[in-house]
């Protein structure tokens, strides 16, 4: 069993180096990009590589903000607010990574696809960017629960078939329940 923990600490380990590398790398591209067009793309690929201890992401997210602030391109802009939103949306497990970024990106794409906010078409455009989408933390959380119970099952098996047992049959519905609900 000791074997096993190692293994997905070591797994853990190399998942964690790949966020953080991938993320250092996209935003050494970002900034050799040539157009602002690239420079964006590149950014938000840098900020979804998001894992605990990595500085890259907010610095993308930041650098994306400042793209989208200083740009006199309404395109450009708009790009730079979604590739913020896209970033922050894409990389969510339990929550949303910083809460008041998300909200200001929502507020600026709102104003740049609906106009003036104080119209009509910005606060409808403002409501449908805020409408809670994407995965249900208790389903998460059954979902991962599920598939520990599943993989643990799988190691017990050669040593402790009754728990190994057990733990697949218990294991595998309860992750198929948790990614079906999320």
């Amino acid at each position: 069993m000791r074997w096993a923990l190692v293994a997905g600490a070591l797994s853990l380990l190399v998942l964690q180096t790949r966020a953080v590398l991938s993320g250092r790398a996209e935003l050494l591209r970002a900034e050799r990009a040539t157009d602002e067009a690239n420079r964006v793309m590149h950014l938000r690929r840098a900020a979804r590589w998001r894992a605990p201890l990595s500085p890259y992401p907010a610095r993308a997210l930041d650098r994306l903000r400042e793209i989208a602030r200083r740009q006199g391109d309404p395109a450009l802009a708009l790009r730079a607010w979604e590739g913020i939103r896209g970033a922050l949306l894409g990389t969510r497990v339990l929550g949303v990574p910083f809460p008041p970024r998300l909200r200001e990106a929502n507020e600026n794409i709102a104003a740049l696809r609906g106009g003036a906010r104080s119209s009509d078409a910005y606060r409808r455009q403002l409501a449908a960017l805020e409408r809670p989408r994407g995965t249900a933390p208790a389903a998460t959380i059954l979902a991962l629960l599920g598939l520990a119970a599943w993989v643990t099952g799988g190691f017990c098996m050669p040593g402790r078939r009754r728990l190994g047992r057990v733990l697949l049959i218990v294991g595998l519905p309860l992750f198929a329940a948790g990614v079906w609900l999320a």
